[in-house]
């Protein structure tokens, strides 16, 4: 059966390559109306929205500002939004008292957890007007285990999975329903060479033996934004 998400109107932030691109892309072959952020990678951007026919807004998602006109061009577009894909962030790296780690941490919450704060607080009214919606949080293994110089990234997908948990509670009687996907090694631009005896190395721990496609976390995200997952 295929998930269809015709009449609905989603909004993906970080589109413009890795998870995001593909779920732009599946969403849209799902006949969703899509709209997807992008920051620096204006050219990618142009590309997926000529050939999906989705709209791409520029925004700095680290910005509260800029997540708010983006949820306003959606709104003032099409009226309201039915899905949000909170999927944006980076890693960067830093040894705790080192003197980067300040300015990374800052730099990885700001974007991993405030824009998914940002995005929701501005789409949830809309959703409550519509009559219910859908939150999808792109987390990470990582939320649960840790690994050396990466506390930032680690304790930005914790606090994702924290606001999912609370959100799903607190939204739901308003018939919006908000779920996290963790992936695990992902051949996105993120991870680099997958190819590389360290990735080679890494992809011998997960238990499949190989690193993930994006598209194969865009399908879990399609179908926690359908109407399949109304009770998820």
């Amino acid at each position: 059966m295929k998930i269809s998400l015709a009449g609905r109107t989603a909004l993906v932030t970080g589109g413009s390559s890795g998870i995001g691109e593909a779920c732009v892309k599946i969403f849209r072959e799902a006949d969703a109306e899509v709209f997807f952020t992008y920051n620096k990678s204006a050219k990618n951007a142009a590309k997926i929205a000529d050939k999906t026919s989705a709209k791409a807004i520029k925004c700095d998602v680290a910005s509260e500002e800029q997540c708010r006109k983006a949820v306003d061009k959606v709104l003032a577009d099409v009226g309201k939004i039915d899905v949000l894909v909170n999927n944006a962030g980076i890693y960067m790296d830093a040894a705790a008292g080192s003197e980067k780690f300040l300015e990374v941490w800052r730099q990885v919450m700001a974007v991993n957890v405030d824009s998914c704060v940002y995005f929701a607080h501005f789409a949830v009214p809309a959703m409550k007007k519509a009559g219910g919606g859908k939150i999808v949080n792109i987390s990470s293994i990582h939320a649960v285990e840790g690994t050396a110089e990466a506390s930032a990234y680690h304790s930005s997908k914790s606090a994702v999975d924290g606001l999912t948990r609370s959100w799903a509670v607190e939204l739901a009687p308003s018939n919006i329903q908000v779920n996290s996907v963790g992936p695990g090694p992902i051949a996105t631009p993120m991870w680099g060479d997958t190819t590389s005896g360290y990735a080679k190395e890494v992809a011998k721990m997960v238990p499949a033996r190989r690193f993930g496609k994006p598209e194969e976390i865009a399908y879990a995200a399609l179908f926690l934004a359908s109407p399949f997952a109304d009770y998820i």
